[in-house]
């Protein structure tokens, strides 16, 4: 028989232990941190169904259930070979909250290596975002996303492409740039042609997001680009997301609004 391990976490969070256990007890709540797709029954043996955009879903059901206390429900992720387990505790402490999370159930054998690896990311990650979340209002997994700073103007054709020194396939032509972003700080400027970041091939939006995916804000890249069809190449700085300021109630809401429009 394998071996089995457990991961444990721990996040302190500056909220109620009642909104915290509503965050892990809500399906709508669930996606605002945690998942893109939630479906839960909260009960005792109710299930509990999460997705992600990415293609990785999991299925389980609750085993314990303490009001602003406990929360734990088995996981059984896809191509994972084992059904594991999951506790989140809460403990009040001077009007915050302290969450301690435990993964266990996990087999031992490098099959499993790579799947303790992104739990223990993914669950980092995700306990970081409820605390952002539950105290500010903003979810690191939009916010944290890199910005380019460019503003594409359309794919070129191969024939042009085939003008440039050297010859290229393709790229994306720039309309300008976005002001206080890394692209405006190494000068690219309209009707440059964007073609790499760090070696990777750009020649349409869809290549220009698999290109950035890997990194996040603050990362630098390498980036080839042409200007009047001559290849250069500049060291990038990928800027953070602009956070908006957040109305504090609904009437600086409303107000807001009626300026937006």
């Amino acid at each position: 028989m394998s071996q089995q391990t457990e991961l444990e976490f721990t996040q302190q969070i500056e909220a109620p232990a009642s909104a915290v256990y509503y965050a892990l007890t809500h399906a709508l709540s669930l996606t605002e941190w945690l998942c893109h797709y939630a479906r839960i029954d909260v009960r005792i043996g109710g299930q509990i169904h999460l997705a992600w955009n990415q293609g990785y879903h999991a299925n389980g059901e609750f085993t314990d259930l303490e009001r602003d206390q406990l929360v734990a429900f088995t996981w059984h992720g896809r191509s994972e070979t084992a059904v594991t387990q999951v506790y989140i505790t809460l403990t009040a402490n001077e009007g915050g909250t302290a969450v301690g999370l435990t993964h266990t159930g996990l087999s031992t054998g490098e099959e499993w290596d790579e799947i303790r690896a992104e739990f223990t990311q993914g669950w980092q990650n995700s306990l970081k975002n409820l605390k952002s979340v539950l105290e500010t209002g903003i979810d690191k997994r939009i916010y944290d996303q890199p910005l380019l700073g460019i503003i594409p103007a359309g794919s070129i054709p191969v024939e042009e492409g085939a003008t440039f020194d050297p010859p290229i396939d393709g790229g994306i032509r720039l309309g300008g740039t976005v002001p206080q972003t890394g692209a405006e700080a190494i000068g690219l400027q309209a009707d440059d042609v964007l073609t790499q970041i760090s070696g990777f091939p750009v020649t349409d939006f869809p290549s220009l997001t698999m290109a950035i995916a890997p990194y996040r804000a603050g990362d630098q890249v390498t980036v080839t680009f042409y200007r009047a069809g001559k290849k250069q190449t500049a060291q990038m700085s990928l800027a953070h997301r602009p956070i908006p300021d957040m109305p504090e109630t609904p009437q600086d809401l409303a107000i807001a609004l009626r300026h937006l429009y």
